[in-house]
């Protein structure tokens, strides 16, 4: 499922970004000094706001930040339709602050439903820093087709008008104007458009204009914006909203999406997403018709099953397993699957396909389940009206085991859910209701790994691992796995060994990762070359080899200052190690056992040696009460990392 803006709106999302000056530029500045009487008083504001970011800069040690461009202009006008197709201006003018920026905002793209969408005009020019204009030819406005970066085969409609404007330099800006014509809605009589500021860059002067019939009744959710209604006149109402910023931060790492957390203005005809949720479910139950074929493979799958749990998982397996996905996003093929019976033809689809056919096998066999609107990625929460950010992605809800499944997982095992889709609110579009994603548990993702190294007299180690998975740790290595198998194994090993500073040689064996019916495990043989010199006196810290190393990870990730929402994982890290030592080594010392707890670590490790063998047994627990951390959590991490790092960089010693 894909989210579409249906308008001729820039792309916005968040830019990789340079620190620099942002300050005494010609950029424009806050809506209060914009609502001053006199340019003397503007320029005033404009220099106590540059005096105090330079002194909270040398205050902080660190420059000031500048985004690469600044929204100079941001400009959208909608006339909106009865039947919910709409009419849009949009204009959009850039600076251009920095040379990076001359990559990233010297050509601009658009994009358009052509089935869907008539582009009724479309200029452009470059604006040069002593104000001359230099327009875009129209051969340098090209139409192409949308691009996709996913590895799974994508086919669309949607086009892009790419805008490279010319004689683009630091300093210049760049502008466009875009009439585009929405005649064909999805949803009929409805309307609903969204549109979130992300912080990372700065937005000097937005207006969005909407004009509606006054038989639509409009819901909003806005934060940080000025405006809404305006008036009516008897045929339309006119709504008006109105943003600015002069400040900016640099993106950050982990953090929540945008719509979490950003100022935003989202507007629709549908109150609640309930109700955009019913639009769906309209629209897609017909698809999920059981036919003879359904209907018979269903009963196939299930033959001599009492239990329904087992039954459900017979036909997720197979929908998993047996459609590949394919996105297909042709006019309404957007928000609307295609027929059951067509996606067990085709044996292709995307997400809202599999979850028609899994509805209908499941109806087949006296299951009843539901459509559940979710986002994928780092959304955790929901609009209070009915728009379709942050949904992308649509899974299968079992109300009578209380069991959400994602068949689109070609590696995620019956039970389980990607991490992407854990602690998530959700739209449950046959209940009519909102519902939730389990969080994750670190009794139920674990990696548990078992190591025997020995070492001979030259110091080459010589070691096996077994390694176990479950949840959502399993779920990634079986993928990891499935990929790196069209790669040499011996650079495989290769990259696996340089992660700690190792280096060797060795094999792998696992089960086939896609045979999400069967268990996984990962056995490894490897060797190590030397990684301290065993003649003579000396100490030598636990090495990883072919493991996971997620411990090892955990310490070489240097935790930064999160004072910010970031998503955060919950599992369990289990590892042992036995090092056998060569007869001619005299084990004289190992590092103290380790214990330590707070709110979100459990960490112990401990250290034995008997003749000479040493025994080395870690255990790290994170578990976060969501998937959602802030400033506390991180605290509490940083406060473990330093315990973590020295109990990593104690030594064994010997003579």
């Amino acid at each position: 499922m894909e989210t579409m803006l249906r308008t001729m709106k820039p792309r916005m999302t968040e830019q990789k970004v340079e620190v620099g000056l942002n300050c005494l530029t010609d950029q424009p500045i806050t809506r209060a000094a914009l609502l001053a009487r006199t340019e003397l008083m503007k320029l005033f504001f404009l220099v106590i706001s540059c005096l105090v970011s330079f002194a909270a800069a040398a205050s902080s040690g660190t420059k000031p930040f500048v985004p690469v461009y600044t929204y100079e202009k941001y400009h959208i006008t909608y006339q909106v339709r009865a039947n919910g197709g709409y009419e849009s201006t949009t204009e959009v003018q850039l600076k251009i602050n920095t040379p990076q920026g001359i990559r990233s905002g010297g050509s601009q793209s658009v994009d358009y439903i052509a089935s869907q969408d008539e582009v009724l005009s479309l200029e452009a020019w470059t604006i040069q820093p002593d104000g001359t204009k230099v327009p875009v030819p129209e051969s340098s406005i090209q139409t192409q087709d949308e691009q996709s970066d996913e590895s799974a085969a994508k086919f669309s409609d949607t086009k892009v008008k790419v805008i490279i404007f010319p004689n683009v330099e630091a300093g210049s800006s760049v502008y466009y104007k875009a009439r585009v014509n929405h005649h064909s809605p999805t949803y009929v009589g409805h309307f609903h458009d969204t549109t979130v500021f992300s912080n990372s860059t700065i937005w000097a002067d937005v207006r969005l204009d909407y004009v509606f019939p006054s038989s639509m009744r409009i819901f909003e959710d806005k934060k940080g914006v000025l405006g809404g209604y305006q008036r009516g006149d008897g045929n339309f109402n006119y709504y008006s909203y109105r943003y600015s910023t002069d400040a900016a931060e640099p993106s950050q790492r982990g953090r929540v999406n945008l719509s979490d957390y950003s100022d935003r203005v989202f507007i629709s005809t549908f109150p609640d997403m309930v109700a955009i949720g019913q639009a769906y479910q309209d629209t897609a139950k017909p698809k999920a018709r059981v036919t003879e074929d359904i209907k018979r493979l269903a009963i196939k799958l299930t033959d001599g099953v009492k239990d329904e749990r087992t039954k459900v998982k017979k036909l997720y397996e197979w929908v998993a397993s047996n459609i590949r996905y394919v996105s297909v996003s042709l006019g309404d093929g957007r928000l609307i699957p295609h027929y059951a019976q067509d996606v067990l033809k085709n044996q292709y689809g995307d997400c809202k396909d599999h979850v028609v056919l899994l509805e209908a096998l499941l109806d087949a066999v006296g299951i009843p389940s539901s459509p559940a609107l979710i986002n994928l990625g780092a959304a955790y929460k929901l609009a209070s009206v009915g728009v379709i950010q942050p949904i992308n992605h649509v899974i299968t809800y079992i109300p009578s085991l209380d069991l959400y499944l994602d068949s689109t997982g070609q590696f995620t095992p019956f039970g389980l859910l990607i991490f992407e889709d854990m602690d998530k609110p959700t739209v449950l579009t046959a209940l009519g209701k909102i519902g939730h994603t389990p969080r994750m548990n670190s009794n139920e993702n674990v990696g548990t790994v078992q190591s025997k190294l020995k070492i001979d007299p030259d110091g080459v180690i010589h070691g096996t691992s077994t390694v176990n998975y479950q949840g959502v740790p399993e779920i990634d290595s079986r993928r990891n796995r499935f990929y790196e198998k069209s790669r040499s194994e011996q650079q495989v090993v290769k990259e696996l060994l340089q992660r700690f500073n190792e280096t060797g040689d060795g094999s792998m064996d696992f089960p086939e990762p896609e045979r999400i019916d069967q268990p996984y495990w990962i056995r490894a043989k490897f060797y190590l070359n030397p990684v301290t010199n065993i003649l003579g006196r000396g100490g030598m810290m636990v090495p990883v080899g072919m493991g996971p190393g997620g411990i090892a990870w955990a310490g070489a990730d240097q935790p930064l200052v999160k004072d910010f929402a970031h998503t955060c994982r919950s599992q369990t890290h289990l590892e042992s190690y036995s090092i056998e030592f060569p007869k001619s080594v005299k084990i004289d010392g190992v590092p103290q056992a380790v214990r330590f707890k707070n709110e979100v670590v459990s960490y112990s490790s401990s250290y034995t040696v008997k003749d000479r063998v040493v025994e080395v047994k870690r255990a790290l627990q994170i578990q976060h009460k969501r998937s959602v951390c802030g400033l506390e959590e991180n605290k509490l991490w940083r406060s473990f990392h330093k315990v973590l790092q020295k109990d990593l960089r104690s030594q064994i010693f010997y003579k």
